[in-house]
């Protein structure tokens, strides 16, 4: 087995733990909000040990980076001409 295959199993074994506590979870309404949060977190788990198993994570790393890089230079880009020169603001009259 490759350390692939070991990580797509620890987070299928993560996401159902969390998916039965949130099932106890949603049993009773004050521990229903509670229940909804790891049914997100066991969600979130079975999604990356699937995107892990089809190597797709790799391709979303470098599109987000990329995504990251482009927005970065736009930010930055804008930031600076804030601080550009300014034109001087007239002064008000004395009255």
């Amino acid at each position: 087995m490759s350390l692939t295959s070991y990580f797509m199993e620890a987070t299928y074994l993560v996401a159902s733990i969390l998916f039965v506590l949130a099932l106890k979870g949603m049993s009773h309404p004050e521990t229903a909000r509670r229940g909804m949060f790891l049914a997100e977190g066991g969600m979130f788990a079975a999604i990356v040990g699937t995107l892990i198993g089809a190597h797709i994570l790799g391709f979303i790393a470098v599109t987000t980076a990329t995504i990251n890089v482009v927005g970065g230079f736009g930010i930055t880009d804008r930031m600076l001409k804030m601080f550009g020169k300014r034109k001087p603001e007239p002064k008000e009259a004395a009255k």
